[in-house]
C-alpha cells in the first residue's frame, strides 16, 4: 500500500467536515436573515408605518345664546404617535339673530362671521377602527360684522381658548369619517353703550357651542 493511499481516508474526512461546517454556517445565516426580515417587517417604524399627517374638513352648526349659525372647520395635524397629535385649526362660523330693543317696540338684527385660528393638541385612544379624542386649543378669534340693524353693540376680536371631543371611524389606512363637538368664544368681548333703559341691544353669547361631521385623510 502506498503512502498516498494510507492518507486518503483522513483527507476525505477533513474535506467532509469542512463541507458540513460550511452548510451549517450557511443555514444559520439564512435563519438569521429570515428572522431579521420578520422583525423589520413587524416593526411599525419599518413595516406598516402609521400615517404621520392628517387633514380633515367638516361642516358644522353652532349656537351662541339666541344666535344660531353654520360654518366649516378644518384641521391639519402631525400624528407621530397613535395616541397624540398636534397642529392647526381654522374654524369659521356664520351667526345671525335678533330681538327686541330694550324699552321700545323696535327690533334689532345682527349677523356676523366669527373666525377662529388656533394651535391644537389631541389626546387619542385607538380602539380598533374607532378612535375617540380630546382636543385643547388656544388661538385668536376675529369677528366681522355682516349685518347690523338697530344694533349699537359691537363684538371684539382677541384671544380665545377652545375645548372639543369627538371620534373618528377608520374606513381604511388613509381615510376616516369623524364627528366632533366643542366650544370656544364667539368673540373676545362686547362693547355696548348704556342708556336709561339698559343696553341699546345685544349680540351672541360669548360661548359658542358647535357640532361637526366630516372626512379625514391620512398619509
Amino acid at each position: 500500500m502506498t503512502p498516498g493511499l494510507v492518507r486518503s481516508p483522513g483527507l476525505m474526512r477533513g474535506r467532509t467536515q469542512r463541507a458540513a461546517s460550511s452548510v451549517v454556517s450557511g443555514m444559520t445565516g439564512i435563519r438569521a436573515s429570515a428572522l431579521l426580515i420578520l422583525v423589520v417587517g413587524a416593526s411599525p417604524a419599518w413595516g406598516a408605518r402609521e400615517p404621520e399627517w392628517e387633514v380633515s374638513v367638516a361642516g358644522q352648526g353652532g349656537l351662541a345664546g339666541e344666535m344660531m349659525g353654520f360654518g366649516a372647520v378644518a384641521h391639519a395635524l402631525w400624528t407621530p404617535s397613535r395616541y397624540w397629535a398636534a397642529g392647526g385649526l381654522v374654524d369659521v362660523m356664520y351667526l345671525s339673530g335678533g330681538g327686541d330693543l330694550a324699552g321700545t317696540r323696535a327690533t334689532y338684527q345682527v349677523a356676523l362671521l366669527s373666525t377662529y385660528v388656533a394651535g391644537v393638541g389631541q389626546l387619542r385612544l385607538p380602539l380598533g377602527a374607532w378612535m375617540p379624542f380630546l382636543e385643547l386649543g388656544l388661538g385668536g378669534v376675529v369677528v366681522s360684522r355682516l349685518e347690523n340693524l338697530n344694533n349699537q353693540c359691537s363684538e371684539n376680536s382677541g384671544v380665545s381658548p377652545s375645548v372639543a371631543g369627538g371620534v373618528e371611524v377608520r374606513l381604511s389606512d388613509n381615510l376616516a369619517l369623524g364627528a366632533r363637538g366643542g366650544g370656544r368664544l364667539s368673540s373676545a368681548g362686547r362693547s355696548c353703550p348704556t342708556i336709561a333703559n339698559g343696553p341699546a341691544s345685544a349680540g351672541p353669547d360669548f360661548v359658542l357651542l358647535s357640532a361637526s361631521a366630516g372626512v379625514h385623510v391620512r398619509w
